[in-house]
């Protein structure tokens, strides 16, 4: 037995050492690491004539894309289990007994470890009748049984874990269901010959409805109803779905007037004001919502795999929009983080 500890000079004895072992022939190597990344660079895997790995895939810190590069080798099989923590490398008649993950963090020059060298015959059978027995488990599952939807989660869940900067992908958001609290969403469209800015500023005020921004950049307003009717109560209806988001951060998706399609989705939220205005314009009665655009979430980035996954929603999952948009909500577009689940659900990218 041999006692094996990264220092601070060197941070990367251990897998140095399981590094210059791969670069001869190996015919059989176990590995048990809940995290597994860049596993190619850290090892000769060509030298390896049959791998099993069990791991965490379902961690946000298990790489997805680093173990599908690995299930191009059919000499590796993987496993997964969620309550696997040990870290044991075998190489044959040679085992190291550790806290370094297979990543470069854990045999790299990332973290200090320390590892057990274990080289006689009993200690190597007891650590192969302990693997098998995990292996084969019922709860041990193999990768090659994830479905796509499955990887696609998995994917956003690393892609959110490990951006270098604070700059989160809202499609990755969305398919891992982690939208931040306060985030909400309104389906909008373009009309032609709307009033400008100054028009409804000016009407606001002189219905002394509320005071607007002076900086005419730091608000904006879209058409909820043409035909505004007080006897269907609509005014009153987007009073309190304005109300309603009052404190969330808005992400406009931009639609077709029917939202058949969503074909842009402005790089801005929004914050809502409380009130909606009603007011004449070229002989109509237009009911408008109100917003602000100072309250700007700049760490979501807005990315075309939202729109594509909007889009095959809007078609597959039929029934669950039409239920939304005979919502109070959907009447105006207003789409909650929760709602979006509902219909996006077992939406994928192809």
């Amino acid at each position: 037995m041999t006692i094996i500890c990264d220092t601070l000079e060197k941070k990367n004895k251990i897998g140095n050492e399981i590094s210059i072992l791969t670069k001869y022939p190996i015919n059989s190597s176990i590995i048990v690491s809940p995290y597994i990344s860049d596993l190619p660079d850290l090892i000769n895997l060509s030298n390896i004539e049959n791998l099993q790995i069990i791991c965490n895939a379902e961690s946000a810190s298990c790489n997805p894309y680093t173990l599908l590069q690995l299930l191009k080798n059919k000499n590796i099989k993987i496993k997964s289990r969620h309550d696997i923590h040990a870290k044991i490398y075998v190489f044959d008649n040679i085992a190291f007994v550790t806290s370094a993950n297979a990543t470069n963090s854990g045999l790299k020059t990332g973290t200090i470890e320390a590892a057990v060298k274990l080289e006689d015959d009993y200690s190597i059978q007891e650590i192969k009748q302990w693997f098998t027995a995990i292996w084969n488990d019922n709860q041990t599952v193999d990768i090659l049984n994830f479905d796509k939807s499955t990887w696609e989660k998995l994917k956003s869940n690393w892609n959110l874990s490990n951006k270098r900067s604070k700059k989160q992908s809202l499609y990755d958001l969305i398919v891992s269901k982690k939208i931040p609290e306060n985030i909400s969403f309104v389906f909008w469209y373009e009309t032609k010959n709307t009033p400008d800015q100054d028009a409804v500023a000016k009407i606001a005020k002189e219905e002394n409805i509320f005071e607007l921004p002076d900086n005419n950049e730091s608000w904006n307003y879209w058409i909820e109803d043409k035909k505004y009717s007080k006897k269907t109560n609509t005014f009153q209806l987007l009073k309190a779905q304005l109300q309603k988001y009052y404190t969330h951060t808005m992400i406009n998706l931009k639609t077709d007037p029917e939202i058949n399609k969503i074909y842009q989705i402005d790089s801005f939220p929004s914050r809502l004001l409380d009130t909606p205005i009603t007011l004449k314009w070229e002989g109509k009665t237009l009911l408008l919502s109100l917003y602000r655009k100072d309250n700007i979430n700049s760490n979501i980035i807005i990315d075309k795999n939202t729109t594509a996954l909007l889009n095959i929603s809007r078609k597959k999952n039929e029934k669950a929009w039409i239920k939304y948009l005979a919502s109070d909500d959907g009447k105006f577009g207003f789409c909650s983080k929760e709602q979006l689940y509902k219909l996006v659900k077992d939406c994928i990218l192809a």
